[in-house]
């Protein structure tokens, strides 16, 4: 539907209702990287992760965003991290 900024508007919601709801900020995320926004995206998903750190659909996603920015050294750094 690419609604994009409506759903950043209805994370937000979330967020400022529960800051500590690491799927809002995790969703937040996707919607900022599907409108481009990489370094955005990253931030939100850090967000989720400092909230939920074992949760490895976090992790990958930003990870994903890093390389779309062309961090692959950083990106490679951590799956061999995570695969280790």
């Amino acid at each position: 539907m690419n609604k994009f900024n409506e759903a950043i508007q209805a994370y937000d919601k979330v967020i400022e209702i529960n800051p500590q709801d690491a799927d809002a900020w995790f969703g937040k995320g996707n919607a900022l990287e599907n409108m481009g926004k990489y370094e955005e995206a990253t931030k939100t998903y850090r967000k989720a992760m400092e909230i939920e750190p074992h949760n490895i659909n976090y992790g990958i996603s930003k990870n994903n965003v890093i390389e779309k920015l062309g961090r692959h050294e950083v990106a490679s750094a951590f799956y061999k991290k995570l695969w280790n």
